[in-house]
């Protein structure tokens, strides 16, 4: 059915209300079903009671529900004929969603290409030949796929149930994988139990390649929360291309609608990681942090109160950097990347400066500084910063990154650290918060701009001479609240950063969380306008003790010799095991998209394995490379005009991961020789200063 407005028809007819104790063969049947199936949803429905919504019957006996509160059907359909059209137009009428990266399409920048020579590869063998190519599809034109039709649906999100009966033609019309339904409403569930055979719907998904998950009852975010963990244990690529029926149009569903696009990016983007020549860079300089014996998280916690500035570059820092100097003896300054440059300029020398960047060190920063300055600073980066900068710093100390394959060199008594990207503030906020601080206030950390802003970023840092384009108004409109009041204009990467700054806000409680200034509310935190900054922060720190403690948080006691002989031995055969494993899929002949989808969802499986083991290294080096190549094979067979095709395609990408496989490896070993090299090796083969 379409979704249903709630319109009334300028119609009189007599609706039969049935009673409470009413029951039919399909309930009665349905009841028996979950009772086995699913015993909360079995509890549920057992005794309930509906108090908005009832069964009842249209005059010819077809079935219909009646909205108490307004005393009026739900359905404006009162035949079986009527009922039977709206279906059928419903499905004829399905909307889908697909998200096709540009690297995909044959394209990217020649910097690009040749700092990633062995992805690019890999993605232009698939787009050769393959159905984008064949569609002409360009980040520009997606002509091909305004009137794409098909009767194959990989995913398909469902809102609302009432009568369920869509449920049903659905399936007759269509070959389905994955079905998600929401219905926030019980009572509109309950009243599909006289109508919808659930038994003959969880059968039709109970095969190998097919799977349903059912979400009743459950708030927008909760409903949210349980599709993403439903989907991320089939595949998460299938949030790439997917259809949408909304069935019942309720005030929930509307919002899950509004927000799943949003809550599918944060997902992939939270499981992702970088492709092999972005992670090699990582796993490079980690074990080049470790030659060089420097000192690395513990997981030790500080024994003394512990206040934290952390200073991000956003707009606000203009107006609030007077109160950091003010009371700068009373806090450990954390200095996030770029904020250091308006923090030195304003005569205040950060204890900290926090850098998480692979490529900072391209950029030249620590040189455009006064560097006895700098020398007063000590470096808190993560491991997957080149060494190179360490000498303009007084100390170094590290964190490890979490799913990163430089963090798998150390053993447990070293953990990682998780919400470091996408930002540096993500990077500062969660190094603060393993140090065990007991107090922070954000400067700056705006995550967006006021939209009577002219940059997103603070005076006198290196924004000001780059060659982009930092206008507030060029940004992807996201507005979001903010702090003080004002809307907060962001981008997709800004806006990413604060959901992960949220996570990691609601992981610590304890911690006393201040925002200050005028940037994107942050959930968790107390705001504050620096206006009403304290006249004095209780209890004052003991600052010099405390910077000691800080320090004992580190230590470097480990072998490097026995690590690195593990990296070559141990490691690297646990690299070419994990390759042969994934060229047995190239022994799958899958004939139908059904097919090909449940390959690669083993295979997606197959690139996770060992992700939460200690000292395994393919999966943080190498599996995000594969999800590309699962995604595009994904995308690109079920686009395909039919199972043949498909079929095709998948035994071209065959060759496609053959050669993949093999070019990584050959470099992997390269890569091993230039670990033990005296000299550091550049990563990068071309890099463009943006500043």
């Amino acid at each position: 059915m379409m979704a249903v407005s709630n319109e009334p028809k300028d119609i009189n007819v007599t609706l039969t209300l049935f009673p409470d104790n009413f029951t039919n063969s399909i309930f009665e049947s349905n009841l028996i079903f979950f009772k086995s199936y699913n015993a909360d949803i079995h509890n549920a429905i057992a005794k309930h009671h509906c108090k908005k919504f009832k069964i009842c019957s249209n005059p010819d006996g077809s079935p219909n529900i009646l909205d108490l509160a307004n005393n009026r059907p739900l359905y404006n359909l009162f035949t079986r004929e009527e009922i039977n059209q709206a279906i059928d137009e419903s499905v004829r009428r399905l909307n889908f969603s697909i998200k096709i990266e540009s690297l995909f399409l044959g394209i990217g920048d020649e910097r690009w290409k040749q700092n990633n020579p062995i992805q690019y590869k890999m993605l232009q063998g698939l787009y050769d030949g393959g159905t984008f190519h064949n569609l002409r599809i360009t980040p520009d034109s997606m002509n091909a796929l305004k009137k794409y039709s098909s009767d194959f649906i990989p995913l398909i999100r469902i809102y609302g149930i009432g009568l369920g009966l869509h449920l049903t033609e659905l399936i007759k019309q269509k070959n389905i994988s994955f079905l998600s339904i929401y219905e926030p409403n019980v009572d509109l569930f309950y009243t599909s139990l006289f109508t919808t055979p659930w038994k003959l719907v969880f059968q039709y998904f109970q095969t190998r390649s097919k799977g349903i998950n059912l979400i009743i009852g459950k708030s927008p975010e909760e409903a949210l929360n349980e599709e993403i963990k439903f989907l991320s244990s089939k595949m998460l690529s299938l949030t790439t291309y997917f259809f949408t029926l909304t069935h019942l149009n309720s005030s929930q569903a509307k919002e899950v609608v509004s927000m799943v696009t949003k809550s599918d990016e944060v997902a992939r983007k939270q499981s992702d990681s970088g492709w092999y020549e972005d992670q090699k860079a990582g796993l490079y300089f980690s074990a080049r942090n470790i030659r060089n014996q420097q000192k690395h998280f513990s997981g030790r916690k500080t024994k003394l109160f512990f206040r934290a500035f952390i200073v991000g570059s956003g707009p606000s820092l203009n107006e609030s950097i007077n109160y950091i100097k003010k009371y700068k003896d009373n806090a450990i300054i954390v200095s996030c990347g770029s904020a250091i440059t308006p923090l030195l300029k304003a005569e205040i020398i950060p204890d900290f400066e926090i850098v998480q960047e692979r490529v900072w060190h391209l950029e030249k920063h620590e040189q455009k500084h006064d560097l006895e300055k700098l020398k007063q600073v000590t470096l808190l980066k993560l491991n997957v910063v080149s060494p190179k900068i360490d000498k303009f710093y007084k100390n170094t100390l590290v964190f490890q990154k979490y799913r990163d394959p430089g963090s798998s060199l150390l053993d447990s008594s070293f953990p990682f650290t998780t919400a470091v990207n996408p930002t540096v503030t993500n990077a500062g906020i969660s190094m603060c918060a393993d140090l065990g601080v007991d107090e922070v206030y954000l400067f700056g950390v705006d995550y967006g701009a006021p939209l009577n802003s002219e940059t997103m970023h603070a005076s006198n840092t290196f924004y000001d001479g780059a060659a982009l384009d930092d206008r507030v108004q060029t940004k992807t409109k996201h507005d979001l609240t903010g702090n003080l009041g004002a809307t907060i204009r962001t981008d997709d990467i800004l806006l990413w950063s604060l959901i992960t700054t949220e996570d990691k806000i609601r992981e610590f409680p304890h911690i006393k969380w201040v925002n200050v200034g005028e940037g994107a509310k942050i959930n968790g935190c107390k705001s504050l306008d620096c206006k009403h900054f304290p006249d004095q922060l209780s209890p004052k720190i003991k600052k010099n003790k405390l910077l000691e403690d800080i320090s004992k948080c580190f230590n470097n006691n480990y072998s490097t010799k026995k690590i690195l002989a593990h990296l070559q031995c141990k490691q690297a055969e646990q690299v070419k095991e994990y390759f042969q494993a994934l060229l047995g899929f190239t022994e799958s002949n899958p004939k139908t998209k059904e097919e090909i989808i449940y390959v690669l969802s083993l295979i997606d499986k197959a690139i996770n394995t060992g992700k939460h083991q200690t000292n395994y290294l393919p999966s943080s080096l190498l599996s995000y490379g594969f999800k590309q190549f699962i995604v595009n094979i994904y995308l690109q067979s079920s686009l395909a005009d039919n199972n043949e095709s498909a079929a095709i395609f998948f035994e071209q990408s065959k060759i496609v991961l053959t050669s993949y496989i093999q070019d990584i490896y050959n470099d992997f070993q390269i890569l091993l020789t230039n670990i033990e090299k005296e000299n550091d090796i550049e990563m990068v083969k071309d890099w463009q200063p943006f500043s």
